[in-house]
């Protein structure tokens, strides 16, 4: 959709390349800071080497996402038009074949990874430290390292993590599925609406077979009358002149009806905009 946009539209993409970057960068760091307190947890070095992993894991996939929305930005940064922003973001053409084909107009692979690396990070180091903190609490209870506490505290908090932790993402993702499915029946109910709208009006807008007839009886007696001689100069012109209106009303009719049906295919790309594939 951005590459078949136009100079306004790549501005705005590359307007929200930036913002968007600027968000992981921030998002990114407090997630790191989050995960490398996470290293000084009392009986971590207790608990299994896979809680102190993915508390690592968190720390260093957060610096990595906002080293890549810092370069990505300063990347973006340096496309200062719109061509150049095209072209980065697209197939190139063989150089042999650059004057026949042009540019290539396939969406490059390598600009999609690294416009979704900086964010996928992100995810990264999210999951990591959750998960990192679960099995540090499921370790903390099941060997009860904690000795400040008694194990069923231990537990209840293990307990009270988990079914948090379950219940938010079980309402984030559900929420999500259902906005997906609306999304999918509104774009069909839409296409098969104004499909059935379309149909209608094309039935409605064909040309009467009376006026079909009339322009076929005009012509017919315009060829007759064409073959007969003049007469003081008076020929076949009275009824060439009604064929004449004839067609033109039908073909005015027909012009009428292609217009209709073109204002409802405009109608129908309006309530459904084409799908930003990763808004590209």
């Amino acid at each position: 959709m951005v590459l078949n946009g136009g100079d306004e539209e790549i501005r705005i993409f590359r307007q929200t390349i930036t913002d968007e970057s600027n968000m992981t960068a921030v998002a990114g760091a407090i997630i790191a800071q989050v995960a490398i307190t996470g290293l000084s947890l009392p009986y971590l070095s207790s608990t299994h080497w896979t809680a102190r992993g993915c508390l690592l894991l968190a720390t260093v996939s957060g610096c990595l996402a906002v080293y890549y929305a810092c370069e990505l930005q300063r990347t973006i940064g340096r496309l200062y038009n719109p061509t150049l922003v095209k072209e980065w973001l697209r197939l190139p053409s063989p150089t042999d074949q650059a004057e026949v084909l042009g540019p290539g107009q396939g969406a490059s692979v390598a600009a999609m990874l690294i416009l979704g690396a900086p964010f996928f990070m992100v995810r990264v180091s999210i999951l990591s430290y959750l998960l990192g903190l679960a099995i540090y609490e499921g370790l903390l209870f099941a060997k009860n390292l904690d000795t400040d506490t008694t194990q069923t505290q231990s537990r209840d908090s293990f307990i009270t993590l988990m079914v948090g932790t379950g219940v938010f993402f079980g309402f984030f993702f559900l929420v999500h599925a259902t906005k997906n499915i609306e999304s999918t029946l509104s774009y069909f109910y839409a296409i098969g609406g104004s499909a059935s709208s379309v149909g209608h009006n094309q039935k409605d807008q064909i040309i009467p077979l009376e006026d079909r007839q009339v322009v076929a009886d005009g012509l017919e007696e315009n060829r007759e009358q064409l073959s007969r001689p003049s007469v003081n100069g008076h020929g076949p012109s009275a009824s060439l002149t009604r064929a004449l209106q004839a067609a033109a009303e039908a073909h005015h009719r027909c012009a009428e009806a292609d217009l209709r049906v073109a204002n409802e295919f405009t109608a129908l790309i309006a309530r459904n905009p084409a799908p930003n594939e990763s808004d590209v």
